[in-house]
């Protein structure tokens, strides 16, 4: 079952299940969730797991310009890689206004060879 290969647990953001409960989140779903809980940690962040998320997170206080749009997508990319074993990362590209930079990662699930991409908007802090 693929469900299981994938993965079953709390959704991020958390919600609850209107019972009073974490609502969880099953496959392709989880996959998302924790790709956006990486790139929305900066690392440090986690007491336990200080090396976990995604230096990208750390840039957006930064002054940044179409110049640092590669250096965020390797950033992207090596989080993903690193704590994200259920995907490979096919594609990452990101633009910028003046209050958003979105990351546009294209990846494929491992255990089914299908292919899926997300958008995570970070916003700017000048």
């Amino acid at each position: 079952m693929i469900e299981t290969a994938l993965g079953r647990g709390p959704g991020f953001p958390m919600t609850s299940d209107g019972a009073g409960n974490f609502a969880l989140a099953t496959g392709e779903e989880l996959i998302a969730s924790s790709i956006r809980q990486i790139l929305g940690t900066i690392p440090g962040e986690r007491p336990m797991v200080p090396e976990f998320g995604c230096q990208a997170a750390a840039m957006i206080f930064e002054n940044l310009s179409e110049d640092l749009l590669p250096v965020i997508e390797f950033y992207v990319k090596e989080a993903l890689e690193r704590w994200e074993p259920r995907i490979r990362v096919d594609e990452v590209t990101s633009e910028m206004d003046e209050t958003v930079l979105k990351v546009h990662v294209l990846y494929t699930i491992q255990a089914t060879g299908q292919q899926a991409g997300l958008e995570y908007p970070y916003v700017i802090r000048g």
